[in-house]
């Protein structure tokens, strides 16, 4: 007897090592799940940005359906969610509008700096089996959009970068609207300098005065908890381990505390 219980506590601790071992290796593939999330726009969760979503859903769907041309200024600090609501809309009208044709560019002004290379870059994701012709020049942006049936929505983010310069770009995309009817052109300009309109020139700061949409940063801290709530969402694959996460994740079972704590130690574990 002696024997037999001095055995069994090793084999209890032994025991408990591994479920313990096996409970961290269950959720291995829920780190990794809410990794892809918290990087992948797609995935993010949009909070209190309703009126600013409607509008860029407006926008969208105007020059989809009804081939409006138009430009707009979307304004707010990093992290606002001006960018998950501009990819998230457009997956919306994708989906809702499977018979609509229509093109997007994405040019980020960090990347490609100069009116150059962002003239390039909208050619480059428009034809790329024409780019050995072209030669950089206006005329090839005009004859692009003389030769383009679809609609064509461009987003030029982190603008600021170009504000300095003679923003020849915009004015050529914006004197095409003007002289070519039959395009159908949304330009979408994204800057986190909410003072950005100051910066346009005089030719081009006509056309933005009257179309701005601006993305507030948090407010208060209960606006930061439903963000952080929302960002630790999974989801649902039917799985018992998503929904015991999920289920655990609710207000009645972690603190806001808890919450960063786990953001926080979730990307640490991947750095």
């Amino acid at each position: 007897d002696h024997t037999a219980a001095f055995t069994s506590k090793p084999e209890a601790k032994i025991s408990l090592e591994n479920q313990k071992r096996m409970s961290q290796s269950a959720l291995i593939p829920i780190k990794s799940r809410l990794l892809r999330q918290l990087s992948d726009s797609s995935h993010k969760k949009i909070v209190g940005l309703v009126d600013q979503q409607r509008r860029i859903y407006s926008l969208i769907e105007n020059a989809v359906i009804k081939r409006e041309s138009n430009a707009a200024l979307i304004l707010g600090p990093h992290g606002s969610g001006k960018s998950v609501v501009l990819r998230q809309t457009l997956e919306e009208i994708k989906n809702r509008y499977p018979n609509r044709s229509f093109k997007k560019v994405f040019v980020n002004c960090i990347v490609y700096p100069t009116d150059f290379h962002v003239l390039r870059e909208i050619l480059r994701q428009t034809n790329p089996e024409k780019m050995h012709h072209i030669k950089d020049s206006p005329d090839d942006l005009k004859n692009m959009f003389y030769e383009e049936s679809d609609p064509m929505i461009i987003v030029l983010e982190e603008f600021e970068v170009l504000l300095r310069g003679k923003q020849s770009v915009l004015y050529n995309i914006l004197d095409i609207m003007n002289t070519l009817p039959s395009a159908s052109i949304l330009l979408l300009i994204v800057s986190c300098h909410l003072d950005a309109l100051d910066l346009f020139e005089k030719r081009v700061k006509s056309r933005f005065s009257q179309l701005q949409i601006i993305f507030p940063p948090l407010l208060s801290v209960k606006d930061l908890e439903i963000y952080l709530r929302n960002s630790l969402i999974l989801d649902d694959d039917n799985s018992q381990l998503t929904k015991g996460f999920n289920y655990q994740t609710e207000p009645s079972k972690i603190s806001t505390y808890d919450t960063t704590n786990v953001l926080y130690h979730t990307r640490c574990s991947f750095l």
